[in-house]
């Protein structure tokens, strides 16, 4: 129960749950946020689920009907590098709706516009397969703010992740989160 690393804050090594155990006067456990959003989401779907959210990085975590797999603290795809408009960067610095939203100069949520639908879908496409490869998922829930522009990039996401592949590869179902903001807390849940 000890926070070992924030993947986008400097701490280390925090033991929050003491602290909170002591205000709250209640039992306490420190969970990953993307996991406990996996739990949740993945409990609408059948097999093996990949949950992504694209947030201020990009985390991720896999889940059979709400409950977690093993191997899911090892999802880590934001930490992934990748070429992206000729230069070498990881995944949530391209990906991410802090990066969309520095690219656009808004939030990425109040991005508009075909060209830029076009532009977050290749963005997003990055890293989709090489987890396919690796996870071989059912389905791909794609979580955080980025799941409210979803039905605008959708059509163009399953094409150019199919390129990127093994003709062979079966491609698992896209899908928006369900509760993209509060996943984590039904979760917890």
């Amino acid at each position: 129960n000890i926070a070992v690393k924030f993947g986008n804050r400097p701490w280390k090594n925090l033991d929050f749950s003491q602290e909170l155990k002591n205000l709250f006067n209640a039992k306490v456990t420190l969970k990953n946020d993307a996991d406990l959003a996996t739990v949740y989401e993945s409990s609408f779907h059948k097999g093996l689920t990949l949950y992504l959210t694209f947030s201020t990085g990009i985390g991720g975590g896999l889940a059979r009907s709400g409950k977690l797999a093993k191997n899911s603290a090892s999802v880590e795809p934001g930490h992934t590098y990748y070429i992206y408009d000729n230069k070498s960067a990881e995944w949530e610095d391209i990906a991410s709706c802090n990066a969309i939203g520095a690219h656009y100069g808004c939030q990425a949520t109040s991005v508009r516009g075909k060209a830029a639908y076009s532009d977050i879908a290749r963005r997003v496409a990055l890293g989709l397969p090489e987890l396919i490869q690796k996870y071989r998922p059912d389905v791909i829930v794609i979580g955080g703010p980025l799941a409210m522009q979803f039905p605008h990039f959708k059509k163009e996401l399953r094409p150019l992740v199919r390129s990127k592949l093994p003709v062979s590869r079966k491609l698992p179902r896209f899908v928006p989160a369900r509760r993209p903001n509060e996943a984590v807390i039904y979760g917890g849940l």
